[in-house]
């Protein structure tokens, strides 16, 4: 463990996820010409490289579109040319696409600004860039284990389960299944119920890794005795991970410690590239009818797009001290007590519960879930949210439509209440928003200019008019050569990603889709429209 001291205090990050996240990163981005053309990897084990070359903003942006594909339009970063280094300014741009494109896939990120990964490695700042780092690691590798990824996750149904159940379930638990399934397959009584204390020794991994494979990983005699040395146990996990073409980042002496995270993250890539769950012929007629049953229920794709965004949103507010990770709007949120904490994360002070009780606590039965949602409701309405016909019954009872609505509100109000903080002087209204960017844009001069009856005007859907009124904020952030007419569904694509990125160069932190634009969804259309107009305002109040 290194521990580094700065002005708030001693922080301390782990050596061996250093290293780790070194190989997983060299790995995974080994195909990428640019990045081993130009010297950012391999990145060394023995050294400070994963903080030193991550100082520009490229590799860190690379590493996000690895969790969340084409999350980042490369376009709009600022590549250093040949013999030059970025300038600072550049860098923090880049810098500012990275922090704000996380955000947008619902990273946390707390307390972190384009300097502190700049120089990271020379303010002290390590741990940092770690923490950003394992949530984009952890994110990439859970994303491949879900039942729709892989349908052999079927075999994990339990007596009395039904696929639905499977989908609920969180990729970590699908793992620690996974593993027993495999413990139970080769006779072992054993289960595990953590990645840290009931992996340590070994034996677990040697016992998975021959049940998916007898032949290339064979158990030695000498190593499954409850004596055997657990270190010499853990070199062998690793060896036979590697005989299965596992992309290994993890030390034997990691497995010996019990670090949750790197365990988590072995178990992971074994799940990814050698699951053995194998089908038989008859089941996979019955898991094919098992999707399209599920299929039959699903929201359409806008509004599954659309739950997204809001999860993401969510996730973005560092709820519970971090710990609150929404997966299902409607199964983490029906006991009330996220939409509390994001009530007042917020409303900051503006709400107080006063004597109001919340019930807290894992397993709440459905009458302290209701009145949880019941208090939601009420501190919504006092937040000025129209929520008519909502009832904390309605949340409780999971209404996916009701829920969205609510988050929207809410969604909606944190990015007007900005306004208002950062200069506006009260909290505008929709059309305030769309008539502040038609002036934006006719002060450009430019010949053709567009302007916008509202934010359901199909002209926005060529993304011309939103990249004009990212070129007031700055007009070098754009690179007219890139923007087309937006005449063609390829054009507007191109132009839409353009304009997401674009947005978080300058500071903005975005959650819609480029899907969102080319469609003129109007709620994702006024949030981008007014976290521009913020930008606007705070360049204002700095000149």
């Amino acid at each position: 463990m290194a521990t580094v001291q700065t002005a708030m205090g001693q922080h301390s990050f782990l050596v061996e996820e250093q290293e780790a996240f070194v190989e997983h990163v060299n790995a995974c981005l080994a195909h990428d010409a640019y990045l081993k053309d130009h010297g950012y990897l391999p990145l060394r084990r023995d050294s400070d490289d994963l903080f030193r070359k991550m100082a520009d903003g490229i590799l860190l942006c690379k590493l996000i579109n690895l969790a969340v594909p084409d999350t980042v339009d490369e376009r709009a970063l600022n590549f250093p040319t040949t013999g030059k280094q970025l300038n600072t300014w550049e860098m923090t741009e880049n810098q500012n696409i990275a922090i704000n494109s996380a955000r947008g896939c619902g990273i946390q990120v707390v307390n972190i600004g384009a300097k502190d990964l700049i120089n990271a490695a020379d303010d002290h700042k390590e741990y940092l860039v770690l923490g950003l780092v394992w949530q984009l690691v952890k994110l990439q590798l859970m994303s491949g284990v879900s039942i729709t990824e892989h349908p052999e996750i079927f075999r994990l149904l339990a007596e009395g389960e039904e696929l639905a159940d499977l989908l609920k379930l969180p990729p970590e638990e699908t793992l620690l299944r996974w593993i027993n399934f495999h413990l139970a397959r080769a006779g072992e009584t054993k289960r595990v119920t953590n990645f840290s204390d009931a992996l340590k020794d070994g034996s677990v991994y040697l016992t998975l890794l021959h049940s998916i494979d007898p032949e290339k990983c064979p158990k030695d005699p000498s190593l499954v005795a409850a004596d055997a040395d657990p270190l010499a146990r853990a070199h062998a996990v690793v060896e036979n991970a590697r005989a299965l073409d596992v992309p290994v980042m993890v030390q034997p002496a990691d497995i010996v410690s019990g670090n949750r995270k790197l365990n988590l993250a072995f178990v992971a890539q074994i799940f990814n590239t050698r699951h053995g769950l194998e089908v038989r012929a008859e089941e996979r007629k019955e898991i094919e009818q098992a999707f399209e049953a599920v299929a039959l229920t699903e929201e359409p794709e806008e509004d599954a797009r659309e739950e997204r965004v809001f999860r993401m949103w969510l996730n973005s507010l560092g709820l519970n001290d971090g710990s609150t990770f929404v997966r299902s709007m409607s199964e983490d949120l029906n006991d009330g007590l996220t939409l509390i904490d994001a009530i007042l994360a917020v409303a900051g002070d503006t709400v107080a519960l006063g004597a109001r009780k919340v019930n807290r606590g894992d397993k709440l039965n459905q009458f302290k879930r209701v009145e949880n949602c019941n208090l939601a409701v009420a501190l919504g309405k006092e937040l000025g949210l129209s929520l008519p016909g909502l009832g904390g019954v309605d949340i409780a009872a999971k209404n996916t439509k009701l829920i969205l609505g609510f988050v929207w509100q809410l969604m909606r109000l944190q990015t007007l209440r900005v306004l208002r903080d950062v200069g506006h002087g009260t909290v505008p209204k929709d059309q305030d928003v769309c008539d502040w960017a038609n002036e934006a844009v006719s002060r450009i001069g430019k010949e053709g200019t567009i302007r916008i009856g509202s934010f359901r005007d199909k002209a926005i859907a060529s993304g011309v008019f939103l990249l004009d009124l990212l070129s007031t904020i700055e007009p070098r952030a754009i690179n007219t050569a890139l923007v087309t007419a937006g005449e063609t569904p390829e054009e507007r694509e191109k132009n839409a990603k353009y304009v997401i990125s674009v947005a978080r160069k300058l500071g903005a932190t975005v959650f819609l889709t480029w899907e969102d634009i080319v469609d003129v969804k109007p709620k994702m259309i006024m949030t981008l429209v007014a976290c521009i107009w913020q930008l606007a305002l705070k360049k204002k109040a700095a000149e």
